[in-house]
């Protein structure tokens, strides 16, 4: 079983089983006494040894489970990680909850995805710079405009409601 401990933010996981341990030692203490009963000696030390090997560890690794339950490991509880979206990204956390560490996932803004789509929409802005010079310089001359300074406008500051959002999405 995954055992956890909470450090901070994060948590430390380690892995601790004695239970499994026992298991095995108590199957090949099965093992060796059905060799014994049934008389075979070819491979019996072996047996023994086995036996004798795996309870030890076994009880070595409920000492450790034991420590670890002393020094605030609880056992762990997972959860699996939804998917992460363009403007979303999932951020774990954890949380003790009778005796148990459980793992929680918190949706989050995904900043980097804003700051990129901000530093596009500005790169649109500056595209149409040139537009608005153009009329700006054909007005002044008094010429007819280039291109449709309402349009542009409505276009420009479309962009511009859309960086706004982004950002406030920054501050989220």
């Amino acid at each position: 079983m995954e055992l956890a401990k909470i450090i901070g933010q994060g948590v430390e996981i380690t892995y601790c089983d004695p239970a499994a341990m026992f298991v095995s030692a108590e199957n090949a203490r099965i093992e060796y006494d059905n060799a014994v009963a049934s008389g075979i000696q070819e491979g019996i030390d072996i047996l023994k040894k086995r036996s004798e090997t795996l309870a030890e560890m076994a009880e070595a690794e409920q000492d450790r489970y034991n420590a670890l339950l002393a020094d605030n490991y609880y056992e762990f509880v997972s959860a699996e990680k939804p998917d992460d979206t363009d403007d979303m990204t999932a951020v774990d956390s954890f949380e003790a909850i009778d005796g148990r560490v459980h793992q929680k996932w918190i949706m989050t803004v995904n900043k980097r995805y804003y700051q990129d789509r901000i530093e596009t929409l500005k790169a649109e802005i500056a595209s149409s710079d040139y537009k608005l010079t153009k009329c700006a310089e054909a007005s002044l001359l008094g010429l007819q405009l280039p291109y449709d300074v309402l349009l542009l406008h409505n276009e420009r500051e479309a962009i511009r409601e859309q960086i706004r959002e982004c950002e406030s999405k920054l501050l989220e």
